[in-house]
């Protein structure tokens, strides 16, 4: 029998006391759903998208930790880490990641077969995220693709086909992705250059923070002409505003060259999607 403590390792391995990753996975195919659906989505979709969610995130951090199992020790912000600890062995940590994949390749086989060879390949594509520091400075791009493949399966079950306003969806959430983990990767960026692994962060060094503003400029343009090609009433351009002032928070944050800070704007984008959300669904109705 499994012990509390063990459980409680297992479900930090999966996140569960770190609700950050889920909310930021979540919400943009939740948005993407609305809009699919013309403002009124499928209930059992979006039961089945809340639940795949949870644990292809789970399932991800799980293969990450797998992976950065020789590297976790050695940076603060993970050091604490089950595995790194030695808490859950390796093997522990491979059924665990199979046992998630295989529910979350369950809940998309409930969709139609389209979706189901997108959330394949976003499945394969989880696996190779985290091998990508090693040999890129960009592995923020790698996750924004991974992380917003949510939105084309969205479109995918509820109209069976990627129109234009899906890739549009998909490429503005992996601008924000891409902003956000480089914040992400800002806070790390001390211990990451000692281990020689890459990021964006350290790709960009001391002009991270503007190269960052510039894209949540793009991102706002982005969200505008989503606005107007979906032709959204008032309130979502004024969820938009609130947008424009996180950005600006968080850039604040950031240029205080603090890791505690960085990682503190990573955070706030939770804010954002939701925010997102908000704006579609008053946009809607």
């Amino acid at each position: 029998m499994i012990s509390k403590a063990h459980l409680e390792n297992y479900f930090k391995m999966m996140r569960f006391d770190r609700p950050i990753g889920f909310i930021l996975l979540l919400f943009p195919a939740i948005t993407a759903l609305w809009i699919a659906g013309y403002g009124f989505p499928d209930p059992i979709i979006m039961v089945i998208f809340i639940l795949g969610a949870f644990t292809a995130r789970a399932a991800g951090s799980v293969i990450n930790d797998y992976l950065d199992r020789n590297f976790d020790g050695l940076v603060e912000r993970t050091k604490e880490r089950p595995l790194a600890l030695g808490k859950i062995t390796e093997k522990e940590t491979l059924f665990l990641f199979f046992a998630l994949g295989f529910i979350s390749l369950l809940l998309a086989f409930m969709l139609n077969t389209f979706t189901f060879i997108l959330a394949l390949i976003a499945g394969g594509l989880t696996v190779l995220y985290p091998l990508l520091k090693r040999v890129t400075h960009l592995p923020q791009v790698g996750l924004g693709i991974v992380w917003s493949f949510g939105i084309l399966m969205a479109f995918s079950v509820t109209r069976g086909e990627l129109p234009g306003i899906a890739w549009l969806l998909y490429f503005t959430n992996l601008l924000l992705t891409f902003a956000y983990d480089t914040m992400y990767a800002m806070s790390d960026m001390p211990d990451d250059l000692q281990i020689g692994v890459k990021s964006t962060a350290i790709l960009f060094g001391k002009y991270a923070s503007p190269t960052i503003g510039i894209f949540q400029l793009v991102v706002l343009a982005l969200l505008i002409l989503i606005g107007n090609l979906l032709s959204m009433q008032i309130y979502y351009y004024f969820s938009l505003l609130f947008v424009a002032m996180f950005f600006g928070y968080q850039q604040w944050l950031i240029n205080q060259g603090n890791r505690e800070y960085c990682f503190k704007a990573f955070l706030n984008n939770q804010w954002v999607v939701l925010v997102i959300f908000i704006g579609v669904l008053s946009g809607y109705h």
